[in-house]
């Protein structure tokens, strides 16, 4: 068995780490980008700064209300703050479940398999989460039609009903079988909250995608919207490939092809390294959280 000095350890190698490759990727993205980033006008920046922070807060009560719904104790926004920098920073280091695991061990004295199945609602549903909204969004610009946005209402309670099929299947599961018993279902008016958070989370990138085809491309309309749902299925391609740090290179290539309907390649290019550049910062901040939330759980101790 691992020991808590172990896993602490371990904690800090993958934020490090995670930094570090986010810093990578930053660099990579920047040579790409050219000049992308004086080419929005302040007040573009200002709304993307603000929608970036809007995205890391609904990320936190996401999860927040996800531990509420497990484990039946709110843990706060701190611990919140902390864990969801770690595996924010944790994607980038090969592999794609060490964050995942440095997460699971950040507390001490927690049952492990709640905690277990808390991540695991999350991560089902923010894996299939923006496969659904960006082929809603793909949609609706493709035909032309607004009629495909009344289906965004029900994602949370698709979320619920996915999650609710999980946990009822997970004595079929080789690989989950150990955690049936003692999973026990969430409350689930918590885990709804939190499916909603993760929508409102995805529907700013949206909204940031749009801020940038607008000042960039002067793109409004049913091509913007169709460009943001390339960018969120190329998001979930990014997630399911695990080996690639990240998803680098993934990302970028899906939304370079998804979105050739509506961007020419060299425009595409440009899109995909910018919104790698704006994520990767994200990242980089909510590591910079973790790292400072833990340097003063230390010294309050």
């Amino acid at each position: 068995m691992i020991g808590q000095a172990q896993w602490a350890a371990v904690k800090r190698i993958v934020l490090w780490l995670g930094l570090f490759l986010c810093g990578y990727a930053l660099w990579r993205a920047r040579a790409l980008a050219g000049d992308a980033l004086a080419r929005v006008s302040p007040v573009g920046w200002i709304c993307v700064c603000t929608l970036l922070m809007a995205i890391w807060v609904l990320a936190v009560f996401a999860w927040r209300q996800y531990l509420r719904a497990y484990m039946g104790q709110d843990p706060g926004w701190r611990r919140a703050m902390r864990q969801v920098g770690l595996l924010l920073v944790g994607k980038y280091v090969p592999g794609g479940v060490f964050g995942f695991l440095a997460r699971m061990y950040d507390q001490a004295n927690v049952p492990r398999q709640r905690l277990f199945w808390a991540g695991l609602a999350e991560q089902a549903v923010g894996v299939s989460m923006p496969v659904a909204l960006g082929g809603v969004l793909y949609m609706a610009a493709a035909e032309v039609s607004l009629a495909w946005l009344w289906l965004i209402a029900l994602l949370p309670l698709l979320a619920l009903l996915g999650v609710w099929s999980l946990h009822r299947c997970a004595g079929w599961l080789p690989w989950l079988r150990k955690h049936a018993v003692a999973s026990g279902m969430p409350v689930w008016p918590r885990f709804l909250l939190a499916a909603v958070a993760q929508v409102a989370q995805l529907l700013a990138w949206v909204s940031l995608v749009f801020v940038l085809v607008h000042d960039l491309y002067g793109m409004d309309g049913f091509s913007a919207l169709g460009v943001a749902g390339a960018f969120l299925l190329a998001v979930a391609a990014g997630m399911v490939m695990v080996l690639a740090p990240g998803g680098i290179g993934v990302r970028e290539a899906a939304l370079v092809g998804l979105a050739s309907h509506w961007l020419g390649t060299a425009q595409a290019i440009f899109m995909a390294a910018l919104l790698r550049i704006l994520s990767s910062l994200l990242d980089v901040f909510a590591g910079w959280v973790a790292t400072l939330s833990r340097s003063l759980e230390h010294r309050n101790d």
